[in-house]
């Protein structure tokens, strides 16, 4: 799969996610409008209320808190697993060139570029080859020309992750003003109308 590709479902999925938003940040306030008001302070949803101690508040900030929360959890899950995706990718095409990728050998290489590893589920489905044990390590750890082209892989992925990770925020960003213009918009969720 292509990092453009990579891009567009990731893409696709913050959509889902910010309509989510949404959808039920609408359902949320509009019996509110009177006594709370939705604001946008540097790229930061605001949730403020005439009075704060009103159970009412309470509970609808509760909520909105959760619904914000979603958004971020799910586009940020669809980050990870784009991120994922790309090493996952490079790292097949490295076993498929000869480089002698395991499972083990897949998950470091996720530690060092992503700061966790991957699910072995998912290693196990790339990388696992059939008959081969944990006795019988990858040669990435002891020979010196599988080390040197599994560090020349480990390299260029850590640009390739670095400009996606650069285009998965300029996407989260222009998703978020993108939220913004349609919330501002949606003239029945002013409170000045």
């Amino acid at each position: 799969m292509m990092e453009k590709e990579i891009l567009n479902i990731f893409e696709s999925k913050a959509d889902e996610a910010f309509d989510e938003m949404f959808d039920s940040l609408q359902a949320l306030l509009r019996p509110h409008l009177s006594i709370m008001k939705l604001t946008f302070d540097n790229g930061k949803l605001r949730l403020t209320a005439e009075d704060e101690l009103n159970p009412v508040c309470i509970d609808v900030y509760s909520a909105f808190k959760q619904i914000v929360g979603r958004c971020g959890a799910l586009v940020g899950a669809a980050g990870k697993t784009a991120q994922r995706t790309v090493i996952i990718n490079e790292l097949v095409l490295a076993k498929n060139d000869g480089v002698d990728i395991t499972p083990a050998v897949a998950n470091n290489v996720c530690k060092s570029l992503l700061g966790r590893g991957c699910s072995k589920k998912v290693l196990a489905e790339h990388f696992s080859q059939k008959n081969r044990t944990a006795a019988d390590k990858s040669l990435c750890f002891s020979d010196k020309k599988q080390k040197e082209r599994l560090e020349k892989v480990t390299t260029g992925l850590d640009d390739q992750v670095k400009t996606l990770k650069g285009a998965i925020r300029i996407i989260r960003l222009n998703k978020s003003l993108n939220f913004v213009s349609r919330w501002s918009g949606d003239i029945s969720l002013r409170s000045d109308k």
